[in-house]
């Protein structure tokens, strides 16, 4: 498991750092819950399953699949894996 820094855009941007490799390992450390018919993942700007691998300088999006009102909030993730 990579050591992954992360920006929560959708709390101000405070940076995080967790051992996660994928979104699903993400949305578990963000303490929300993600299945595939409710949440869209998306990796680099494609669309993408909880177990994608993540690679440094991704973007990872989760969004409601089906979005209900105007204020469905959009989580989104700046990946950055330290080495070394």
């Amino acid at each position: 498991m990579a050591e992954v820094r992360y920006m929560a855009y959708h709390t101000g941007g405070v940076p995080k750092t967790v051992d996660a490799s994928t979104p699903a390992e993400i949305a578990e450390k963000e303490g929300f819950g993600i299945d595939d018919s409710q949440v869209a993942i998306y990796v680099g700007g494609k669309s993408a399953t909880a177990n994608t691998r993540l690679k440094d300088g991704q973007v990872v999006s989760f969004q409601k699949a089906r979005q209900e009102s105007g204020n469905d909030k959009v989580k989104t993730y700046l990946v950055k894996i330290r080495r070394g």
